[in-house]
């Protein structure tokens, strides 16, 4: 799979790699073999790790990811391979029927400070099956990225002018949640730069409360409400955002597809079930309560929202 090649999801500014690599100290294609190299030899060492031989290119965007550092590049390696382990049900291929009334998209060019753009629409109707399925597929978008892009952070946007509000609180599984948001933020390393909901709903108070059960407080602290679409464009420049938002951009529903198509393309469908198996062996490990380390939810049960 190619390390740093256009496609119908993402694209990349001449000179971002180069941009990015810079920033943080690997300008030199010599600093970055280097990285990379300690990398694959520290999990070569580990003896819980089951598969050790992850691609050089894989492992160089893991490292961007990771600001440059190694060290945190070991931690987010060992945590995407736990999580696999302990959530394997997760990491199973969503069902592309089943997604609900959304429609999913990153903005294909990157924007100021080389971040990615990612937008999540619901509409009306009913959300009685719940998220699991949804939650499958925001996994695989992770692996995609982290497949294939180079980008400094994610700032999401989360439409919900057309939907009820209210139904999706009460389908929402808070432990459900906090685990995915977990796997992406923790194992992944994907960095959130801001999380943008686009509402007039009176339940916003109460949705927000629900939210922020899931994710840290460096994240809380960057969510951000907008009751009408203008106030976006301070945050991400309107000629960006789509043609439903008043930019330039292909629709939602147009790039929501060539996601949903890369995705389940029968190239990536391989490679996401290869990377299943970079796992762990619990009992080769030392015992440090690690998945509470991580922050997963306890025996994962259920909880209702009523």
């Amino acid at each position: 799979m190619s390390s740093v090649t256009n496609s119908s999801v993402i694209e990349f500014n001449s000179d971002l790699v180069q941009h990015l690599r810079s920033l943080y100290g690997l300008e030199t294609q010599e600093r970055f073999d280097e990285a990379i190299n300690i990398l694959i030899e520290w999990i070569k060492k580990q003896d819980h790790l089951i598969q050790k031989d992850t691609r050089r290119d894989y492992l160089g965007k893991l490292i961007i990811f990771c600001k440059g550092s190694v060290e945190k590049a070991k931690v987010k390696y060992d945590r995407i391979c736990t999580y696999r382990t302990l959530l394997p049900e997760y990491f199973e291929p969503f069902d592309k029927k089943n997604l609900g009334n959304m429609n999913s998209c990153f903005l294909p060019t990157p924007v100021k400070d080389d971040y990615r753009v990612f937008i999540l629409k619901t509409y009306s109707g009913r959300f009685s099956r719940g998220f699991f399925n949804y939650y499958k597929f925001m996994l695989m978008i992770s692996e995609y990225l982290q497949t294939y892009d180079y980008c400094n952070n994610i700032l999401a946007v989360v439409d919900h002018f057309e939907a009820d509000l209210q139904d999706i609180i009460k389908n929402t599984n808070v432990v459900e949640l906090r685990n995915v948001l977990s796997i992406i933020t923790e194992g992944y390393g994907l960095r959130v730069k801001g999380i943008h909901i686009l509402t007039t709903s009176k339940a916003v108070d109460f949705f927000l409360q629900i939210f922020k059960q899931a994710v840290n407080s460096k994240i809380a602290q960057r969510i951000h409400v907008h009751a009408k679409i203008d106030t976006l464009y301070e945050y991400v420049p309107k000629d960006s955002l789509p043609l439903d938002y008043g930019g330039k951009e292909k629709s939602i529903e147009t790039l929501s597809n060539n996601l949903i198509n890369a995705l389940t393309s029968k190239e990536f469908l391989e490679h996401y079930n290869v990377m299943k198996q970079f796992r762990t062996n619990e009992a080769c490990r030392s015992q440090d309560k690690y998945s509470d380390h991580m922050g997963l939810a306890g025996s994962f049960r259920k909880l209702d929202i009523d």
